[in-house]
């Protein structure tokens, strides 16, 4: 079944890559058919890749079935919530046995399919020269990454206030981040709300950031207002 709803993905995509999350479930997003424990703070709770590490089966199931479906077109697969170095080289050892249980069973699969992590937590952002070799692309989630960074709930009326993506802790390590992502020649992208902001967006691009993520309704509002500014300008705004 699942195989079925990736490959519908990527014939929409008509040969253009397709970047799937892992199970990206805790914190505010939660689903009716499991039953996940109820956590004094979710926001830094069992969530993202943590789940996939604790339920084995369906990581498993879920990885062999983006594997299977790369066959139908380019597969990006995406680690969510990582904050270990370690969690990364083992999935990257789970993902290279499944495809050596593909190989055995002549299942087709794209030999190539990308692995990248989402960097939301300030300890994966900080130590990624320890994992950056196990991953092909990368992803700041800057929403996520604001709050941890912060120590702000942005789902909490009473701390909103200082919720700031434009916080110059959070600026130094995104420009981290790029520099690193460039040495080693690693794609890097940038979603989040801010990345949907045209503001934003020009900030990110002065910062190193040459590909965002945002809604679509976005898409043509950032594009446009990027058009009509210099990349040189985006330097002198960071």
């Amino acid at each position: 079944e699942q195989v079925g709803i990736y490959r519908e993905a990527l014939g929409k995509a008509h040969g253009k890559p397709v970047v799937f999350r892992t199970l990206d479930i805790g914190g505010d997003k939660r689903l009716p058919y499991f039953q996940m424990p109820e956590e004094e703070n979710p926001a830094m709770g069992w969530r993202g890749l943590r789940v996939s590490m604790a339920w084995r089966d369906l990581f498993y199931v879920q990885l062999r079935a983006l594997l299977r479906a790369s066959a139908a077109g380019p597969v990006k697969i995406l680690l969510p919530m990582v904050t270990t170095a370690s969690e990364v080289k083992e999935t990257r050892s789970i993902l290279e046995g499944l495809k050596e249980d593909l190989r055995r069973a002549h299942e087709p699969f794209d030999e190539s399919v990308a692995m990248g992590a989402m960097l939301e937590v300030p300890a994966a952002a900080l130590s990624l020269e320890q994992f950056i070799g196990d991953v092909d692309f990368l992803s700041i989630g800057t929403n996520d990454l604001v709050q941890y960074m912060l120590a702000v709930d942005r789902d909490n009326p009473w701390v909103a206030g200082l919720y700031d993506p434009m916080h110059p802790a959070v600026l130094g390590l995104i420009r981290s981040v790029a520099k690193t992502a460039q040495a080693h020649q690693v794609p890097l992208s940038v979603c989040g709300e801010m990345a949907g902001d045209p503001g934003g967006a020009l900030l990110l691009l002065g910062l190193g950031i040459r590909s965002l993520s945002m809604s679509p309704v976005m898409a043509p509002v950032v594009k446009g207002f990027l058009h009509a500014v210099l990349p040189e300008e985006a330097d002198e705004v960071a």
